[in-house]
C-alpha cells in the first residue's frame, strides 16, 4: 500500500474534506463485468479505509455535504452491486466507519444497468 509522509497526511486531514467512490468489491471480478468495472479487492479495502481512519473523521455522506469540516471524509458506493454487501458492509461494519450506497433503480425490479449490459456485449466479443 502507498504509504505517505505524516506531514503530507496532516496537510491532506487539516485541509480536505473528501468524498470516496467505490463500485465494486469482488475479490474475483465476474467474467461477465471483467472489462472497465471498477472494483477493489476487499483486502485492499479494508488497507484503504483502516488508513483513512487514522488520518480522517469518517462521517456519513449526509453530515459531510451539510457541513464539511477539513479533515473529515465519506465513503459511499454507487450502483449497489452484491459485492457491497457480501464484501464491503462486513468490513465496514468491522471497522465501525459510515457508508452509503447509492442505488440504481432499474435493479429493484431485477433489471440490468446499462454499463453492465455493454460490458457484457463487449466481453463476448458481441460489438464489432
Amino acid at each position: 500500500m502507498l504509504t505517505l509522509s505524516s506531514s503530507f497526511n496532516s496537510i491532506i486531514a487539516r485541509t480536505c474534506a473528501p468524498v470516496l467512490l467505490y463500485h465494486s468489491v469482488f475479490e474475483t471480478i465476474p467474467k461477465d463485468l471483467r472489462q472497465g468495472i471498477h472494483n477493489v479487492t476487499p483486502g485492499i479495502l479494508r488497507e484503504q479505509v483502516s488508513w483513512l481512519k487514522k488520518n480522517f473523521e469518517i462521517v456519513p455522506v449526509d453530515e459531510l455535504l451539510m457541513a464539511p469540516k477539513p479533515g473529515q471524509c465519506s465513503i459511499t458506493f454507487d450502483d449497489a452491486y452484491v459485492s457491497v454487501f457480501e464484501n464491503a458492509a462486513p468490513i465496514l461494519l468491522d471497522l465501525k466507519v459510515p457508508f452509503t450506497v447509492f442505488i440504481n433503480g432499474v435493479t429493484l425490479n431485477g433489471g440490468i444497468l446499462w454499463r453492465d449490459k455493454i460490458r457484457y456485449l463487449i466481453n463476448n466479443d458481441l460489438v464489432n
